[in-house]
């Protein structure tokens, strides 16, 4: 009896081994991305609840550079130029 609930146990858990390589690639994307902007709350509050913690860069001098692809900002904003506004403000990737 306990062979037979062990084989149940090993087929009840699932091992979702395929979306390792996809994990891997957002977490390398995450960390590419380190202080690649200013934080908002700082910029507008001149504060953080993160502090030295903060993913994101609260002076111009903690700024990483990241590699944007080529065709970045070369089309202008189908949302911005026709409507006024876009929801992605300075993340767009396309020209405002």
């Amino acid at each position: 009896m306990q062979g037979n609930s062990y084989l149940h146990f090993c087929n009840v858990i699932p091992l979702p081994l395929q979306n390792l390589p996809a994990m891997a690639h957002e977490n390398e994307i995450k960390q590419n991305r380190y202080k690649t902007e200013l934080c908002r709350s700082f910029e507008e509050l001149n504060t953080c609840k993160y502090g030295k913690y903060c993913k994101f860069a609260h002076t111009r001098l903690e700024l990483n550079h990241v590699m944007q692809h080529p065709n970045y900002k070369t089309k202008q904003c189908e949302k911005y130029h026709v409507h006024g506004y876009c929801p992605y403000g300075v993340r767009c990737k396309f020209i405002h």
